[in-house]
């Protein structure tokens, strides 16, 4: 990796270190964290932390265009294939133990690539009340229900999951390129697989994703910038694309 690189991906990462901290600060991180967040507070987190996950994964993706990629692994069964670009949910994994013998629970994975726009959605305004049938007599007039307030207690178990990949995440870009390497020899012998299998399509399911990045803006992205994430964002997406688009010289 080229020097100005490294200290452009350095330089970015220190940065995104210091917003999850502030995130982790609001999100209750460290010592009896509680299982709710107000809805307030998880929003504000939330709106901060698409658009960290997307700057730490283009800094991966970065990281892993300047890698020497192995060579092809043998193809593999289109049966046994299983398939890439799965929803961006961080989860915890339950491993065995080979001390204890038990399992144990061991830190979420990052996910290394966008999630994709959904198209098929409608996004539809919010009623300001719900009809109320009643007959004088015999139905009794029920009231509304109470809308949604801003310190509703709302659980934040998936988000402190999220933050805590991010986290180790930055602690580990190589080896979160390394994992990108896989991916792409993986997602490659996938391919030729299901070519040779004569069904190069996959029968219109999800196609092969080469990189962790989708079409278009980034997720996160503002046009406007209200914070710092936001122009880190703007570097991380750019340098990321420079890598890509860098012409092979070897």
């Amino acid at each position: 990796m080229a020097s100005g690189m490294e200290r452009t991906v350095e330089h970015n990462r220190l940065a995104l270190v210091a917003i999850v901290a502030e995130l982790c600060h609001y999100a209750g991180f460290g010592g009896a964290a509680a299982a709710t967040l107000p809805r307030l507070v998880r929003n504000a987190v939330l709106r901060l932390l698409r658009p960290a996950e997307a700057a730490a994964r283009r800094l991966i993706v970065a990281m892993a265009a300047t890698m020497t990629v192995p060579d092809a692994q043998p193809p593999i069964s289109p049966l046994e294939a299983p398939t890439l670009g799965s929803r961006p949910v961080a989860r915890p994994v339950l491993r065995t133990s080979p001390q204890a013998g038990r399992s144990v629970r061991c830190l979420p994975t990052f996910p290394l690539f966008d999630p994709l726009r959904r198209f098929d959605r409608h996004v539809r305004g919010r009623s300001a009340g719900l009809p109320r049938i009643s007959l004088p007599g015999v139905l009794d007039r029920h009231p509304l229900p109470a809308k949604p307030s801003a310190s509703d207690a709302v659980a934040a178990a998936r988000l402190r999951r999220r933050l805590a990949a991010l986290k180790c995440a930055l602690d580990d870009l190589p080896g979160q390129a390394n994992r990108l390497v896989r991916h792409k020899v993986r997602a490659e012998a996938r391919r030729r697989s299901f070519k040779a299998a004569g069904d190069p399509d996959r029968q219109g399911r999800r196609p092969f994703r080469a990189t962790g990045l989708r079409p278009g803006k980034p997720p996160g992205y503002r046009a406007r910038p209200r914070h710092a994430v936001d122009g880190v964002l703007a570097e991380c997406h750019a340098l990321a694309c420079s890598a890509l688009n860098k012409p092979d010289t070897s």
